[in-house]
């Protein structure tokens, strides 16, 4: 683990702010590549990622305030402005409100830039989770596997080999973004793959959660894994109107031919 990667007197980077930033400097560079390919200012690729960034990290806050609120209204100012408090799904929620609202100020089409941040989302959520692995946060439950980890100066510490939860995620995501990345080109570049993204990174984490420590939130299921259940039905529902819109058309075309 390395929680503190530089030290410049007061001033510190963390292993996880580090990687933080990588992540979006990572999928700015590839969304200016794909909104050159799709003839649009590959400049505004900047905005877009920002605009992701600044709703990710209020969402995921917020959410994570909303699940604590009992520790907010006995230490508001340290729980407003301590280091935790990313919960992914409050990101994902955050970032796509912004991002649907910069894109429309842009004059966007917000369904092209859906489809192209969709793999991305994967990738920056990916290389973020290798910054909660560095910082000792996120793990897992108690395990005795050859690959269990102890995160003893972790922002979370803990002196027993747990599942590194972090880095089952990482893999899933680099996946999922290999995946979309891949295809691509051979699905529309407009919702089609940020439905795919849904249904990929739902069940990912959805089975993720199982070798996680969060607490039980509706019977056996973890808030995170209900989270999940409704980002697989909504894509699982996209990709069913996408596909089904495309039966007739395919028909016609056979009749015609």
């Amino acid at each position: 683990m390395y929680p503190i990667l530089f030290k410049f007197g007061p001033l510190q980077i963390t292993s996880f702010g580090f990687m933080m930033a990588l992540g979006f400097l990572t999928t700015a560079w590839l969304l200016r590549k794909e909104l050159g390919r799709n003839k649009k200012d590959p400049e505004l690729a900047y905005e877009l990622v920002m605009s992701a960034a600044i709703g990710g990290v209020a969402g995921a806050k917020i959410n994570f305030l909303l699940i604590h609120f009992d520790s907010v209204l006995r230490d508001p100012i340290g729980m407003i402005f301590s280091g935790a408090g990313l919960v992914w799904y409050g990101g994902l929620i955050g970032g796509t409100l912004a991002t649907i609202y910069w894109a429309n100020k842009l004059k966007l089409d917000v369904g092209m830039v859906a489809g192209m941040m969709a793999p991305l989302l994967a990738l920056g959520h990916g290389i973020g989770r290798i910054g909660c692995f560095l910082v000792g946060d996120d793990w897992g439950k108690p395990t005795d596997v050859s690959w269990g980890i102890a995160f003893p100066i972790g922002i979370d510490p803990v002196d027993y080999p747990v599942h590194p939860t972090q880095l089952y995620e990482m893999t899933a995501l680099f996946m999922i973004f290999a995946i979309i990345w891949y295809y691509r080109n051979k699905i529309e570049t407009k919702w089609v793959p940020l439905w795919y993204y849904l249904v990929l990174s739902g069940i990912q984490r959805f089975v993720v959660e199982y070798y996680r420590k969060n607490d039980l939130f509706f019977g056996p299921l973890t808030q995170a894994q209900i989270v999940s259940i409704i980002l697989i039905f909504i894509g699982s529902y996209g990709l069913y109107r996408h596909y089904s819109s495309q039966v007739p058309q395919r028909a016609g075309a056979k009749s015609n031919a």
